[in-house]
């Protein structure tokens, strides 16, 4: 175990500069397609009275890079099973390279309204950067 912290101190750069390859290197996926804003369940009258609104603030795991289709990104996730039992109102504000000052920012913008539940993903733009 003596060993260890030497060993460590001597691979710094090597580790430094595959971080540095690794980020430079990384693919950027696009963000799915599909509505950031809208309404579940216009017309179905079962659940009018039973409502729910919901706001997604973030980064990329947010924004759902990495799936073709917002239905099958975090807000589909969410927004589908809980559209069986209330009418949602949905919106997302989440976009690839957001950090946490960024999401504060966007969220300074926006206009003064209430949303039932709030879901970020948010940190780890704040580390990379």
């Amino acid at each position: 175990m003596l060993w260890l912290k030497p060993v460590t101190l001597t691979l710094i750069p090597i580790l430094a500069f595959q971080g540095y390859r690794v980020k430079k290197n990384i693919i950027r996926l696009a963000e799915p397609d599909g509505c950031r804003k809208g309404i579940t369940n216009k017309t179905n009258e079962t659940n009018k009275s039973k409502t729910l609104s919901i706001l997604i603030l973030g980064d990329s795991a947010g924004a759902g890079v990495g799936v073709q289709h917002q239905d099958e990104a975090l807000l589909g996730s969410i927004v589908k099973p809980l559209s069986q039992d209330f009418q949602i109102s949905y919106c997302l504000e989440a976009q690839t390279g957001r950090t946490t000052q960024d999401v504060l920012a966007v969220l300074k913008k926006m206009p003064n309204q209430h949303f039932d539940t709030v879901i970020t993903s948010v940190g780890v733009n704040d580390v990379t950067k």
